[in-house]
């Protein structure tokens, strides 16, 4: 350069090659999609060996069905209603042509067929010819003797076609004097299976479904950040348990886990909002662990209850109800009229806001029970996380909205009314706890915030009418406690008492006007709801269903939490909690007296729940007999929940109504 210019020189500036660089990012990013598409691949290797391993060291390769049993109608088709004889034993009458299907069976060569025929009707002509035929035709035509007796066939390779069995039974039937139906074999049991020590290949979709549901499960952990350290844990678990559950019940498997899945999208659909939203909605629970340990307990909640409630033997008591209300609202009619037995067998007015709640959940089923029974154990499987937060913002500590959540999870009254059906109860319950979670919070101004909780209110008015006499008469009680007591604090009774007198209004305008009068004059006549006339055992049957509807706890510890509620609140909340119990207690006399049951023990649940959570909370700060004592009665409530919930579902025993008559 010219020294003359007066330039200074420019130093040299050296341009280093980048190519090995991108070369090693172009190799990283390749090792990570490798890795990225490995552990799937593993996952799905793992399930088809756990697979393999559950059918061939499975104890007894016959899968029953017996036939009459309770839910036997997901697998058999076109025969008459269930009977049992009188030795107990189930069974149904084929017609003329019925059938049993079962889809996503086992790939095996040459499946067994076993059936039981428990007889012929009198007087048909023997031996009866019953002609089995799949899809593709008939297979053989069997002579039926007259006798109890036993048939073992072994089915052609074309059969399953696809993973799919289906068998149909055709033949001549007869009818029996005076009963008009044709009748064709008594069907005792069916079997379908392979002989033992076989290898034998899960279907694809099976498989498939399995998997998926590994991954969305591993998504949901990520999502609602859980440790890494435990994901290897919850792998394991899914690949053992899905293939152990497969082989344990296959007649049922394919539909149960493709259910579970469906459970489990939404799942992970509602873990990818619930931390910000619990950050932002809920300023009580001001820490990121414990909204991470509630949403994890809520999930986990929430599918325990739903893996039995999904089983599609299963049907709750009530469903037959459900289904035949939902088919009127669904053909238009939106004012539904019945005889409950809570009113005595009395005609009165059936609200249809359950049945239009669950009508677009059926368009996800192939038949409605499984959307109507799954609608209402999801929202009390979240019950635990409404239950914590009330307790956070009535001034509880963290692990006293922990041992609430746990327990309003497992108590057995919550497993009995799923067993039962009571569908709208519990979602207006439901509601009425999401109002209450409002209300500790109602120094609002935000008019979004009273639009939402006015809604809560109204739905649940409309939800069922016992929900509508118990919440109406809290939420009067609450604002006459806050008049008379808080009157010179705020103006906070009024904008309550407002709410309440619109949705009153509102839903007797929509609803319970046509019946108001025909249910004063029945109980003006003196019309109980119980059959028990006599006055003494009447109330002993009310204290046993007392005692009955707080197991484990009892109606006297019970009380006791209710105590500690009460003691360890700030006034404002104490008024609500006072209303709450007085709501409860004003039912109690109104059963005895008129016998009108509205099932106020299951209403005051919550609040049981959330003294317990307070009770418990102060014992185990006396370490260590006091946290052994306060664990351990967890420990017994959800022991008690749980074989309740598997053992009443899976194994068929029958919870206690009483506990839910009060």
């Amino acid at each position: 350069m010219d020294q003359a210019s007066g330039l200074r020189p420019q130093p040299h500036v050296v341009a280093h090659d980048q190519r090995p660089l991108l070369r090693n990012t172009a190799a990283a990013a390749g090792r990570a999609r490798l890795r990225l598409a490995l552990w799937p691949a593993l996952i799905l290797l793992a399930l088809l060996v756990a697979d393999l391993a559950a059918f061939r060291f499975h104890p007894n390769p016959m899968y029953h069905l017996d036939v009459g049993s309770w839910g036997d109608e997901a697998l058999v088709d076109g025969m008459f209603a269930q009977e049992t004889d009188v030795l107990s034993v189930n069974y149904r009458w084929t017609s003329a042509r019925s059938s049993f299907h079962v889809h996503g069976f086992v790939s095996v060569p040459r499946p067994l067929l076993e059936f039981t025929v428990g007889g012929l009707p009198s007087g048909a002509k023997l031996p009866r010819p019953i002609t089995l035929q799949t899809t593709s035709g008939p297979l053989l035509t069997v002579p039926i003797a007259a006798q109890r007796r036993h048939y073992q066939f072994v089915l052609p390779e074309s059969v399953p076609a696809h993973g799919n069995v289906d068998l149909t039974f055709t033949g001549p039937t007869s009818t029996i004097t005076p009963d008009p139906r044709q009748l064709g074999i008594r069907l005792d049991d069916i079997a379908l299976g392979w002989t033992s020590g076989q290898w034998v290949m899960p279907t694809a979709l099976i498989l498939v479904v399995q998997w998926a549901g590994v991954l969305v499960w591993l998504g949901i952990a990520w999502r609602l950040e859980l440790s890494r350290r435990w994901w290897p844990l919850l792998v394991i678990g899914l690949v053992v348990s899905l293939p152990v559950m497969t082989a344990a019940r296959l007649l049922v498997a394919t539909p149960w886990q493709t259910r579970l899945l469906v459970t489990s999208l939404i799942l992970l659909a509602l873990a990818w909002h619930a931390l910000p939203l619990l950050a932002r909605l809920c300023p009580a629970l001001d820490s990121q662990h414990e909204r991470t340990l509630l949403c994890l307990l809520t999930v986990a909640v929430v599918t325990v209850q739903l893996f039995p409630v999904f089983y599609p033997l299963f049907g709750s008591h009530d469903l037959y109800i459900h289904l035949r209300r939902l088919q009127d609202v669904q053909l238009g009619s939106l004012k539904l009229f019945d005889t409950p037995s809570e009113f005595a067998g009395r005609k009165t007015i059936v609200p249809s806001a359950f049945y239009v709640l669950v009508s677009p959940f059926t368009l996800l089923t192939s038949t409605p029970g499984p959307a109507i029974q799954g609608v209402y154990a999801f929202l009390q499987g979240t019950n635990p996380l409404l239950v914590a937060i009330f307790v956070r913002q009535i001034g509880g500590s963290r692990r006293a909205a922990l041992i609430a959540a746990l327990a309003i999870a497992w108590l057995p009254i919550q497993v009995t009314i799923l067993w039962w059906g009571f569908g709208p109860q519990i979602v207006g319950q439901w509601l009425l706890l999401l109002l209450a979670v409002f209300m500790t919070r109602a120094n609002q101004t935000r008019w979004s915030f009273w639009f939402v909780a006015g809604a809560a209110l109204w739905l649940a008015f409309l939800m069922h009418d016992g929900v509508a006499l118990l919440g109406g008469v809290w939420l009067g009680l609450y604002v006459l406690l806050l008049w008379w007591f808080g009157r010179g604090s705020s103006k906070l009774w009024l904008r309550w008492s407002i709410l309440l007198v619109v949705c009153t209004l509102i839903a007797t305008a929509l609803l319970y006007s046509d019946v108001v009068a025909l249910q004063m004059s029945s109980l003006a006549a003196g019309v109980r709801a119980s059959n028990i006339t006599d006055q003494p055992m009447r109330l002993r049957f009310l204290v046993d269903g007392l005692w009955t509807s707080s197991r484990p706890l009892g109606v006297l510890f019970a009380l006791a939490c209710c105590t500690a509620l009460l003691l360890h609140t700030r006034a404002h909340h104490r008024y609500l909690a006072t209303a709450w119990l007085l709501s409860t207690l004003i039912f109690l006399l109104i059963d005895v007296r008129f016998a009108l049951q509205v099932r106020y023990m299951y209403f005051a649940i919550p609040i049981v729940c959330a003294g317990l959570g307070l009770l418990l909370d102060r014992l185990m700060l006396r370490r260590p007999w006091g946290w052994l004592a306060g664990w351990g009665m967890l420990a017994a409530i959800s022991y008690s929940g749980i074989v309740l919930l598997y053992g009443s579902i899976l194994w068929g025993f029958k919870p206690l109504l009483s506990a839910l008559t009060h």
